[in-house]
């Protein structure tokens, strides 16, 4: 594996979406970035069973919104009670929902919408990571 060029540990990121063909793309798009170690779920359960695991130390989720079963947002929640300090970045084609998520119920870092730039995709993230709003752009 290469060595982060920030000189840090890579970004343990859980990437959750129920759409194949987008989870592929991203996990590319994200895998060139040597700060990004990128592991991809396909729903909300499938991420809650991983992070039953002691093991699992996740730095970071990428939470699609939108999804059959249990949603983003409800996944977000029982990821809260798992871990309260846990990132989320929320990842969805329809950002109003995310407006929906009380403040109560934890901090987000924020929401990145689809259709994303690949170019910025991995610099908006690590940006976000890192306490950086992107609303400027």
């Amino acid at each position: 594996m290469a060595q982060p060029q920030s000189g840090r540990r890579p970004i343990q990121i859980l990437y959750v979406d129920d759409e194949d063909d987008l989870r592929l793309v991203v996990q590319r798009v994200l895998s060139r970035e040597p700060d990004f170690v990128v592991k991809e779920l396909n729903s909300g359960i499938a991420l809650l069973e991983l992070l039953a695991d002691p093991e699992c130390k996740p730095d970071l989720i990428l939470l699609d919104v939108i999804m059959p079963g249990m949603d983003g947002l409800e996944t977000a929640r029982r990821v809260r009670v798992i871990d309260s300090k846990l990132p989320i970045i929320f990842f969805t084609a329809n950002g109003e929902l995310t407006d929906k998520w009380p403040a109560d119920d934890g901090a987000i870092l924020g929401t990145l919408n689809k259709p994303f730039h690949f170019r910025t995709l991995a610099q908006d993230i690590r940006r976000m990571f890192d306490g950086e709003s992107l609303e400027s752009e």
